[in-house]
């Protein structure tokens, strides 16, 4: 998923490194690139990849998986990062 953060509401979440996802968990925890267990909550920046299910993405990405428009559903964890 890519954002677009114009007002940079996202900013604190996407640049936090306790949010940051290495590969290990990436693949083992998160399944990127198995569909639907893929979880929905992973977000691509610049220099890797960022979990936002703590954060308002949460919502959004929630109900886009619920209305079918993403085909990763996965919610594999709690998440990464403190919840806001």
């Amino acid at each position: 998923m890519y954002t677009v953060d114009l007002k940079g509401i996202m900013n604190e979440y996407l640049l936090d490194d306790n949010r940051r996802i290495d590969s290990n968990r990436l693949q083992n925890i998160c399944r990127y690139y198995q569909k639907e267990k893929t979880c929905k909550y992973i977000s691509l920046i610049p220099n890797g990849f960022v979990c936002v299910k703590n954060t308002p993405l949460k919502n959004i990405l929630d109900k886009r998986a619920k209305d079918k428009l993403m085909v990763s559903q996965g919610d594999n964890c709690k998440g990464l990062g403190i919840k806001k």
